[in-house]
């Protein structure tokens, strides 16, 4: 009986295995949440400059939507994109 468990553990985790490492976004996924574990296990969990840049850049994007949807009219332009309006 312990040998039929012992084997369907090892085979339910072999599918999770298969499953994260074929699909792109689950294995971005649970790389940020290793990633995370793992920084906070070693107590250093300092965000590094480029988290500092897209939370403001999310922020000043809510402030501006926000600003629109009150009729504030003295709102700044949408900034150029960083690959300077090229199409990819």
């Amino acid at each position: 009986m312990r040998r039929l468990i012992v084997v369907a553990l090892v085979a339910v985790v072999a599918t999770g295995v298969f499953v994260i490492a074929e699909d792109k976004h689950l294995r971005q996924e649970a790389d940020k949440f290793v990633s995370g574990i793992l920084a906070r296990a070693s107590g250093d969990a300092k965000p590094s400059w480029g988290d500092v840049a897209d939370k403001v850049g999310e922020f000043a994007s809510e402030e501006r939507d926000l600003k629109r949807m009150v009729g504030n009219d003295q709102v700044a332009p949408d900034p150029p994109p960083p690959d300077g309006g090229k199409a990819q």
